[in-house]
């Protein structure tokens, strides 16, 4: 770990590229005032082979082409000079994902055989922002208790989504959620009239019932999570819609109002500040 940060700090990472299938504009090395974008060998990098995870490297392979196959085939992954086709994309995954199952493994040569590899290096000394993602977790249980009380709602029926684009090219991009009332499509319920009203109450919409308003904040904003159950099981949830209400971030709002200062902004609104701010916070679950 201590390694691994100290290359990051060192100002370079590493960069996979399609290299089976097609990709386009592939290139040896660019040079520009502020970094050196260079590829090199695959031997180059220290790999830490850990054949214990091969079963967990599938998966979340299987999940990424689930993803993908949603996708268009003609659209384009793009970075720098480099791009590659949704098409060509899954093409090179399911190949990788072939051979590691055939050969239960992950070695330097499989990894040569599907994928080039670029090094970024920086050139100055300013600092570089790196960004990730993560899945929160949040215990759960399949029926409502005096312990989990808080519904997991799936999309309901009468949720109608509008590409307004279908209707007017000007509009390209442009989609509108609502419901229909008395003929007319109006906008769907804000999340306090769900949460608070009960808006989807009795609908048999609940595909899980978890803790607290904070857990399903978080699960919400992520848009994905870990449900862990009392029997040891788990399932993965993800994004399936949305109300079609305007996003307002919460870490602007705890800003605003002097519960977060700036300076600690490195993640406005992490799970466990919410807790401790809990009355002071319940604003921040009305957001729409």
């Amino acid at each position: 770990m201590k390694k691994n940060y100290y290359i990051i700090c060192c100002a370079f990472i590493s960069v996979l590229f399609l290299n089976s299938c097609k990709t386009t504009g592939k290139f040896e090395k660019k040079e520009s005032a502020h970094y050196t974008f260079e590829k090199v060998k695959w031997n180059s990098v220290e790999l830490k082979e850990d054949s214990s995870k091969i079963d967990n490297l599938k998966l979340a392979i299987e999940s990424n082409l689930k993803w993908l196959n949603r996708k268009k085939e003609d659209s384009v992954f793009k970075y720098n000079d480099i791009s590659f086709t949704t098409k060509d994309f899954i093409c090179t995954i399911n190949s990788f994902l072939i051979d590691i199952s055939d050969k239960n493994r992950v070695s330097e040569s499989i990894l040569e055989k599907y994928f080039d590899i670029y090094k970024i290096e920086i050139k100055n000394e300013k600092p570089v922002l790196f960004t990730g993602y993560y899945i929160p977790y949040a215990e759960a249980s399949e029926i409502k208790t005096s312990k989990y009380k808080v519904p997991v709602y799936k999309t309901p029926s009468d949720l109608i989504t509008v590409n307004l684009e279908e209707f007017n090219p000007d509009y390209k991009g442009k989609v509108i959620r609502g419901r229909v009332h008395k003929n007319k499509l109006v906008p769907y319920w804000t999340r306090q009239e769900i949460s608070e009203g009960n808006k989807l109450k009795n609908k048999d919409l609940e595909i899980a019932w978890v803790k607290n308003k904070t857990d399903l904040f978080f699960i919400e904003i992520q848009g994905s999570a870990l449900l862990s159950y009392a029997d040891g099981s788990k399932k993965y949830i993800h994004y399936a819609s949305q109300n079609g209400r305007e996003y307002k971030p919460i870490g602007a709002l705890l800003l605003n109002e002097g519960i977060l200062k700036k300076k600690r902004r490195f993640y406005a609104g992490n799970p466990c500040m919410a807790k401790s701010k809990s009355k002071r916070s319940t604003k921040s679950f009305k957001l729409q």
